[in-house]
């Protein structure tokens, strides 16, 4: 759990930083909810990785990833919702943050959880 959440927190402030210094630079201005889609998009993941850790039955393990993907689905589509409302003059750069952030993160946390499955199967 600790590797996962060194790895997520250097995916995403690698993100984070680059899109900020490419803000600084003026080559793109930063989105306007560029603090809150960070804070968002790591908390879910953490929290829904821990669940999927923690299961202890394999036997639903696909069925449990798969609620905790439509939960995530619903839960950042009202989310980009709100933010395309609130800010629509910079709903551009906040949905592509969004995507860079959510892809990541969903990468690496299915990587991780990849590795558990095929250790545990292996042994």
């Amino acid at each position: 759990m600790i590797r996962f959440l060194l790895v997520l927190l250097l995916g995403n402030g690698l993100v984070a930083a680059g899109t900020w210094y490419l803000a600084d630079a003026g080559a793109i201005s930063l989105p306007g909810f560029f603090i809150e889609t960070t804070i968002l998009v790591l908390f879910a993941t953490v929290l829904l990785y821990a669940y999927l850790d923690k299961a202890g039955k394999p036997d639903f393990f696909t069925q449990l990833y798969l609620l905790s993907m439509a939960i995530k689905f619903l839960a950042f589509g009202a989310f980009m919702a709100y933010v395309i409302i609130d800010d629509p003059v910079s709903a551009k750069e906040n949905v592509v943050y969004f995507l860079v952030l959510y892809m990541l993160s969903t990468a690496i946390e299915v990587g991780f959880l990849y590795a558990k499955i095929t250790r545990n199967n292996a042994s």
